[in-house]
């Protein structure tokens, strides 16, 4: 209850006055905890930034496996709307994620993990297309993976009323690419 407190103050500080400007010490007096008791869960304010990132991908993957799992059912079109869509759901409901990820701010993802993420995305365009090789259908995924990257990265500093024309822009390159490639 107190770890789930502290990356929700965390989030809101970072939404408000940005990853620089959050110190451990409003984390914990927002809290309502002392210094010590923050840093009895997070040695420093990088820590509390990669927990919530982790939290953030964690989620991302749940709905990431509920998206595979309709690949083979969907037409493209509606495939491409499904994953962007998820996306942005992130995106809305995460805002300090995406304020982290503009951060210069080194972390090492596991390897293991977005290799899991890229392997399941390859399993779900060969239930769409089952003439594709393995090969084929993980490099496809990489370059999937990639292309959302870049929504993610879009997103950063977008007023609000611009998401909208800027989703539907990486839809359309998204939904093109996989066409083809899927076809």
């Amino acid at each position: 209850m107190r770890l789930a407190k502290f990356l929700k103050v965390a989030s809101e500080l970072i939404e408000e006055v940005g990853f620089e400007a959050m110190t451990m010490t409003a984390i914990a007096e927002r809290s309502g905890t002392s210094i010590g008791g923050l840093y009895h869960y997070f040695p420093d304010k990088k820590a509390v930034a990669f927990a919530l990132l982790t939290q953030s991908t964690q989620e991302m993957e749940v709905r990431w496996q509920s998206v595979f799992e309709q690949a083979s059912t969907l037409p493209v079109p509606e495939f491409v709307a499904v994953v962007v869509g998820q996306m942005i759901h992130i995106m809305e409901s995460r805002p300090a994620y995406l304020l982290l990820l503009a951060e210069q701010i080194s972390f090492s993802r596991d390897p293991a993990a977005r290799q899991k993420l890229r392997m399941a995305l390859a399993r779900a365009f060969q239930a769409k297309n089952e003439s594709l090789s393995d090969d084929r259908a993980f490099l496809i995924a990489n370059v999937a993976v990639e292309i959302v990257k870049g929504l993610k990265n879009q997103f950063v500093g977008v007023p609000p009323e611009r998401k909208p024309a800027v989703a539907a822009e990486f839809k359309r390159a998204l939904g093109l690419y996989l066409g083809d490639a899927l076809g």
